[in-house]
């Protein structure tokens, strides 16, 4: 092999398109503007990001380096009062390419992080309802979660976890 063929081989290996394994959080209300942290690979040099729901899409201003760290992005997103409840997609763009499709929610609860200090019962997060909680939980793995219902109350549980490919 030659050292032109070695050369265009070592560029087609650095030119990967972009992937995202995770976004932190992983949903928005609509009519609000939150960072979204995207993790991955090759997210360096971000030309953009594309969603499925209307929305803008900038570098978060407030993170030092931004779009320069190879496994990590942080978008700032603002979501239009008027953008669809449900289950949508987003993208980041670079020069090497377009991510696959991660999926997003676009969700009108208000959204709380899940502590991760919640392993057991007697430190359970507190929660009011109604609330979207947002996290992970490892595989085998239990968080616990309060809060306060009245007898004969309905609350309704929707688990999005797989749905959403977390």
């Amino acid at each position: 092999m030659g050292a032109a063929a070695l050369l265009a081989a070592g560029d087609a290996a650095r030119a990967q398109p972009p992937a995202i394994q995770s976004a932190s959080p992983q949903a928005v209300r609509p009519g609000e503007t939150i960072d979204v942290t995207l993790r991955g690979a090759n997210l360096a040099a971000p030309g953009g990001l594309w969603t499925s729901f209307p929305a803008e899409g900038v570098l978060s201003p407030d993170v030092a380096n931004n779009g320069q760290n190879a496994a990590e992005v942080t978008y700032r997103i603002t979501v239009p009062a008027e953008a669809a409840v449900g289950v949508h997609g987003l993208r980041v763009v670079t020069q090497a390419g377009v991510s696959a499709l991660r999926l997003f929610v676009v969700d009108d609860l208000p959204s709380v992080a899940a502590k991760t200090d919640n392993k057991l019962r007697d430190a359970a997060q507190e929660l009011a309802l109604p609330v979207a909680v947002d996290g992970y939980v490892d595989g085998l793995s239990y968080h616990y979660f309060k809060f306060r219902a009245e007898a004969g109350q309905r609350i309704a549980f929707d688990v999005l976890a797989r749905r959403i490919g977390s």
